[in-house]
């Protein structure tokens, strides 16, 4: 018994699927406001951005009000994302904390090709 062409047309769909890479992610830039226990403490800005072999993901927490407002709070986190044909992978993961009082600095950084991971 041979099948119609099109019964073949949702399985060819499917495996196509299936080995296409997923759609790139699009640059944003997003701006919030940061609470605790329901009253303003700050404001937070998030941005993906393009960036040669992948993908910037930055952010920025500051503290605009209270306790938060005081220290000079301020924390920044950046990630360098790439895509491949595994999916994605992180190379590189940067964190600071900025108040009066201390300074906090950690960096995590992936590489693939020789397996390792070092934070310093």
């Amino acid at each position: 018994m041979r099948l119609p062409a099109l019964s073949a047309l949702p399985l060819a769909l499917l495996a196509l699927a299936a080995t296409a890479s997923p759609p790139a992610p699009r640059p944003f830039t997003a701006h919030f406001e940061i609470r605790r226990e329901g009253d303003a403490a700050g404001e937070a800005t998030l941005t993906l951005r393009p960036a040669p072999g992948g993908w910037v993901y930055h952010s920025v927490d500051e503290g605009t009000h209270g306790t938060a407002a005081l220290l000079g709070a301020k924390v920044q986190q950046d990630s360098q994302i790439a895509q491949t044909a595994d999916g994605v992978e992180t190379r590189q993961y940067d964190y600071q904390l900025v108040t009066i009082a201390s300074h906090k600095h950690q960096t995590i950084t992936v590489d693939p090709a020789a397996r390792t991971i070092s934070a310093r």
